[in-house]
């Protein structure tokens, strides 16, 4: 008994080409490992970047750092005395920051990181009647007058370019970096209180001035009871990000302006605590702002572009199927697999080339060459110089959906679902009248002969 008088051998073809398209999956997840790897590789390139330029910047404050001291008799001698000291943390009443980012691009080999420089201002004003409860809270412990401190958090110092001005009260204050504690940035000694006994000072009003550099992310704590936050950039596509997302903004060609206003009650601290109340985790994770967000990201719109591959190489094959049962004219197994491989190797081709110049363009010239390579060998394989030109054209236009697919963010599930049912439906139609049994029979009798 021969093996065709068992198994049906269109039915086993339809297997065979199956097989096929399974094990493309191989080269294909060697492709997306490779795209993972390149993705990985710029996100290297950001950090190298970021280590000169500046990071992703995260800009708060300021805080009034108060040292406490309190005296008690040693438990063990009640000849000695005993000095603890606690730090007592206050946030302004308001705070106001308005930034205007520029962009700058830096690149890292043929990686390209965006980056800015932020020209800053920044006012926080204090109440006098926060101050005196501060003071009053302290009971009969001590304030170290000549500790205390103003805390601004700036997450990457290395990022500052120039600071014009920094003020309290309209004096002028002398910073050091604030490397340890509760938030790192730069901090300023100053004058609290000048005569506890004189009563209840005044308000006091903290400036800043100045040019920070960073990539990728500007981000504001909400200090005060009151945060507001203004940010213009000319770059055309903010992403907005963290906890809070601006009140009001307006986006066109010249760019973006955008604004936030953050209320005490949105955020999950409060105005004053001691020590360690309040973990630093929790104030860097009230942060909001603003990413320069890049929609062409070709490792991005790579990835995007793979996970259609199979799709794209299985609608390829179905197609060279139906001609093969419609032309009587049969491809070997081994004609689909390469034509398989040619179809795989068009998205290392499309990482390769947009690497070095626009996808849009990348994506031509990778489909272009694809579609001549293709199209001469289907017109050899088929015989037929018409036929191997219509396959040509119907890849070629496969390619185009498929560039729509993954320049489309929001809707690229729609166009694909609508994609996939018109081929489905248009080879309904062209096979509705074949009839299958007797072209069963006829790959029978002529595999018996």
């Amino acid at each position: 008994m021969s093996f065709t008088s068992w198994v049906n051998p269109l039915f086993a073809r339809t297997m065979t080409v199956a097989a096929i398209v399974v094990a493309l999956l191989v080269p294909l997840g060697q492709v997306e490992a490779l795209v993972s790897e390149r993705g990985v590789m710029r996100d290297s390139a950001a950090a190298r970047v970021a280590e000169g330029w500046g990071g992703e910047q995260v800009i708060g404050g300021p805080l009034l750092a108060v040292p406490v001291d309190t005296r008690e008799r040693d438990p063990r001698n009640d000849k000695r005395e005993v000095v603890s000291r606690a730090w007592r943390y206050l946030l302004p009443a308001t705070l106001e920051v308005s930034t205007t980012l520029a962009p700058v691009e830096r690149h890292s080999g043929i990686y390209r990181v965006n980056a800015y420089t932020a020209k800053l201002s920044l006012t926080a004003r204090f109440t006098g009647d926060s101050l005196r409860k501060l003071v009053a809270a302290t009971g009969n412990s001590t304030i170290a007058r000549s500790e205390v401190r103003l805390l601004l958090p700036i997450r990457e110092l290395r990022g500052i370019r120039e600071i014009t001005r920094v003020s309290w009260n309209g004096h002028d204050l002398a910073v050091s970096p604030a490397l340890d504690g509760l938030v790192s940035g730069i901090s300023a000694p100053v004058a609290l209180i000048t005569d506890l006994a004189a009563g209840a000072p005044a308000d006091a009003t903290f400036e800043f001035r100045g040019v920070i550099a960073g990539t990728r992310n500007f981000a504001v704590l909400p200090f005060g009871r009151t945060t507001s936050l203004r940010v213009v950039s000319p770059w055309p596509h903010p992403s907005f990000s963290g906890a809070f997302l601006p009140a009001h903004y307006t986006l066109n060609d010249a760019g973006f302006d955008s604004t936030w206003q953050v209320l005490e009650v949105n955020r999950n601290f409060p105005q004053n605590w001691i020590n360690d109340a309040v973990p630093g985790a929790t104030l860097t994770g009230s942060a909001f702002g603003v990413e320069l967000y890049d929609p062409v990201d070709v490792y991005q719109r790579n990835y995007r572009a793979i996970h259609y591959a199979v799709l794209f190489i299985a609608l390829t094959f179905l197609c060279l199927f139906l001609w093969e049962q419609v032309s009587k004219r049969r491809l070997h197994a081994m004609q689909y697999l390469l034509i398989g491989l040619a179809l795989a190797t068009f998205y290392l081709l499309l990482i390769a080339l947009s690497e070095h110049m626009g996808f849009g363009l990348a994506y031509g010239v990778a489909a272009l060459a694809q579609v001549v390579v293709l199209g001469v060998y289907l017109v050899g394989a088929m015989r037929a110089r018409l036929a191997g030109s219509l396959a040509a054209a119907g890849i070629a236009g496969v390619y185009g959906a498929l560039y729509l697919l993954v320049l489309s963010e929001q809707y690229a599930l729609l166009l694909g679902a609508v994609f996939l049912f018109v081929i489905l439906a248009a080879v309904l139609w062209i096979t509705r009248r074949v009839d299958w049994h007797a072209m069963t029979r006829e790959m029978v009798s002529g595999s018996s002969s």
